[in-house]
């Protein structure tokens, strides 16, 4: 039997099991083929502090205590032996500081045994329906991690309390992880209700909360992870706390009414399940535009999640990967409320936003989901929402232009959870293969050509390089034709197109009377039957039904500008452990050489420099002087724009490269910290104190805060790689001393006598 079934069989005897307290790196234990050097590597795992051994009154006093003694310490884990914790109010993760408990002894969070032994529980909401109503400080708690870095939660079971770790964007927040949490009964009081016409005690779900959002600079992981099982669940199941409301009051046609019970749920599941780096409203954004969307490091994995309006995974990045998710749903959905809660919903073209995964970014990966969407039904009537997307990438609400993504091996359920690249003006570098469809739905790729003209090419845009091959079991509509099953949709300027090797529903589905063995493609006439380009011959099982052109065909530019980077290749390593290195960039650029044409060269979302053909005489060599500072994955794009162009300027991105830089281990993640000095330690009262800080190009900046996290001025003097800092202004007392620069941060913990 083993140590982990015997603490179970005990915990129905003690209020703790207490294990050997891990020192190991979770998420290296449950993915032991990641790169030796994942930035996981360099959090404090092995400094733990076991919470039960804390003074303090209540469990929030002691993770307090705890959370203060770690970082005077320079940070590690607040471990939490198996048992069940009341947390009765929010908590605020400090920088280096990481959560622990005992995992499940299944551990797989796809599993309805996945249920970690360690157990946060946060105050119930108790509605009463009367006055103004139960105040929502009661409730709705939240765990943070406010302009912070180097955190993580992994192997808790959450009930009643949000995890945000938003943690700002500026280049010190990195490194945020949630690993193996079950989380139940979340939500967040909805700001628009109650309304001036309705009862004050009145409550609804905000349908833009989260149950587990990450949002920070680089590196963030959500990983198995188990989103409202609620009885879902064969080991620890807990109630949902949805409630109904009686009397409840909505708009109609600027009359109040009162709407049936059923309709007035106040729902822990009806918001979005999992976010990451996706808080941005931009449109249609680009690196230049939008770097918010592009952070590196991110990673969705093996999770599972339930959730009844909105998106199950919302998420955005550079180089971001999606994987192994399951997104699950409910049939039979019925709505009478706006998504608001403030009217009766009359227009029926509304969306609730039923989506499995909402994506943005560049060189994403969506591959070998499992999802489920179902969208919702109006009140006594046949029309369903305008949503109900399995996958989708679009231009608004922190969208961005299409570059460099795979979406592959996915499994779509539900009533036509549909994989849409939708509207999404110029797409590049798009591989759509390998989905199972089920019988239930299609693929959409479509550039945004609407009104498309001769007089009108401002509304014309292009694919170039789509690959839409050995799809199955797509669904393609009923009718005299076949419908569309697979939809490609371009404009002016398109190349390398291929769809090939999909196969459409061989036979009759229950609501259609006749066989469908052909796929649609529409597009401009400069798409024709788009065959395997490895291949003599078209494949037989897809014909072209569209004969005429389903946008006009829009003259373009002599040559659209293209650009491929040719050097770095992908995997590139490049070694600054001596110092800085001058590293080109070498490009292979397509334009018209009689146009004002401009280059940018883009690491990671950050402009590197541009080049122009009016004042440079090479545009395709870029010096990048690669600073030690950058150690780790970094990302390499090019954009040319043909600035002549008319009636607007054209351009193109390159496919990314991934480019390892190797630094010198005096400035790497795990070591800089140590080379890091201060003395003397402990100091007299007015006397100064010395660091000595490897800088590299970086100029450090220093902070002072007391054992209360509060920060203090700072006095402090740089010269060359020694800080001297006062102390006049310090009480004699314990502080914490915290040095920054570059990417690279570290607390000291000071002394004054």
């Amino acid at each position: 039997m083993t140590r982990s079934i015997l603490c179970l069989l005990a915990f129905v005897l003690t209020s703790f099991c207490s294990f050997a307290q891990p020192t190991d790196n979770p998420y290296r234990t449950m993915y032991p083929g990641a790169p030796a050097d994942h930035w996981t590597e360099n959090l404090r795992w092995s400094q733990v502090l076991d919470i039960t051994t804390v003074p303090g009154p209540n469990w929030l006093a002691k993770l307090i205590t705890a959370q203060d003694q770690l970082v005077a310490q320079g940070g590690g884990v607040i471990y939490f032996p198996a048992g069940d914790y009341y947390i009765q109010n929010n908590f605020n993760l400090k920088p280096n500081i990481i959560l622990r408990g005992v995992p499940s002894v299944d551990n797989v969070a796809k599993s309805r045994g996945f249920s970690p032994q360690s157990r946060l529980s946060f105050p119930e909401y108790v509605p009463t329906f009367s006055g103004t109503g139960t105040p929502d400080t009661t409730a709705f708690k939240v765990i943070t991690a406010s302009n912070s870095f180097n955190n993580a939660l992994v192997d808790f079971d959450v009930n009643r309390g949000r995890i945000s770790l938003s943690q700002g964007t500026n280049t010190n927040t990195i490194n945020g992880m949630v690993l193996s949490v079950r989380s139940n009964n979340v939500a967040v009081p909805s700001p628009d209700v109650p309304t001036a016409t309705q009862n004050a005690w009145q409550r609804f779900s905000y349908r833009f909360g989260y149950n587990i959002v990450v949002r920070n600079y680089a590196n963030a992981i959500i990983a198995n992870c188990r989103v409202n099982d609620f009885t879902d669940n064969t080991t620890n199941p807990v109630t949902n706390d949805s409630f109904e409301q009686p009397g409840y009051l909505a708009d109609s046609l600027g009359t109040p009414i009162v709407i049936p019970n059923r309709y007035t749920t106040f729902s822990y599941t009806d918001h979005y399940g999992i976010g990451l780096n996706r808080g941005s409203g931009a449109f249609y954004g680009t690196p230049q535009t939008a770097p918010e969307l592009f952070r590196t490091g991110g990673e969705i994995l093996d999770n599972w999640v339930l959730k009844t309006m909105r998106v199950g995974i919302m998420t955005a990045g550079l180089g971001l990967k999606v994987k192994r998710n399951t997104i699950a749903d409910l049939d039979g959905k019925e709505v009478y409320l706006n998504p608001q809660g403030t009217a009766k919903q009359r227009n029926l073209s509304a969306t609730y936003e039923n989506r499995g995964i909402d994506f943005s970014g560049w060189s994403v990966q969506v591959d070998s989901n499992d999802i489920e969407v179902y969208r919702h039904r109006f009140y006594r009537s046949n029309y369903l929402s305008v949503d109900g997307e399995g996958i989708l990438v679009q231009e608004c609400c922190g969208g961005s232009m299409v570059n460099d993504y795979h979406i592959g091996g996915n499994s779509l359920h539900g009533d036509g959870p549909y994989i849409g690249i939708y509207k999404m003006r110029d797409i590049q570098n798009l591989v759509i293969e390998d989905n199972n469809l089920n019988n239930v739905t299609n693929i959409y790729v479509e550039s945004n050509v609407n009104g498309c003209t001769a007089t009108n090419t401002g509304s014309c845009y292009a694919m170039r390089n789509v690959v839409v091959r050995n799809n199955y079991n797509i669904f393609a509509g009923c009718g005299t034709n076949p419908g569309t099953g697979i939809l490609l949709q371009a404009g002016v300027g398109s190349s390398d197109i291929f769809c090939y090797g999909n196969v459409a529903e061989p036979t009759p589905n229950a609501i259609c009377s006749r066989t469908r063995d052909s796929i649609l493609i529409t597009g401009p006439c400069s798409i024709s039957l788009n065959p395997d380009p490895n291949q003599a011959t078209v494949n037989t099982n897809t014909r072209l039904y569209m004969a005429n052109c389903s946008t006009p065909f829009v003259p373009g530019p002599a040559v659209f500008p293209s650009v491929s980077v040719q050097t770095p290749t992908d995997t590139t390593i490049i070694n600054a452990s001596a110092g800085s290195v001058a590293y080109t960039i070498q490009t292979l650029l397509n334009y018209d050489v009689n146009h004002n044409v401009e280059v940018e060269y883009w690491k990671d979302a950050q402009l590197l420099g541009a080049l122009s053909s009016t004042s440079s005489p090479s545009l395709d060599n870029f010096l990048w002087n690669v600073s030690p500072t950058e150690q780790g994955t970094r990302i390499i794009s090019a954009k040319i724009t043909d600035l002549s162009a008319t009636p607007r300027p054209v351009y193109s991105w390159s496919q990314p490269i991934k480019v390892k830089v190797l630094a010198p281990l005096s400035l790497s993640a795990s070591s800089w910290s140590s080379l890091v000095r201060l003395y003397p330690n402990p100091v007299m009262q007015g006397q100064a104190v010395m660091l000595t800080v490897p800088l590299g190009q970086n100029k450090p900046t220093i902070q002072v805060f007391n054992l209360r996290g509060q920060l203090l001025p700072a006095d402090y003097d740089v010269q060359n790689d020694k800080v001297t800092v006062q102390t006049n202004h310090l009480a004699p007392g314990v502080y914490t001393i915290r040095v920054s620069a570059g990417a690279n941060s570290v607390h000291k913990k000071l002394v004054v006598q």
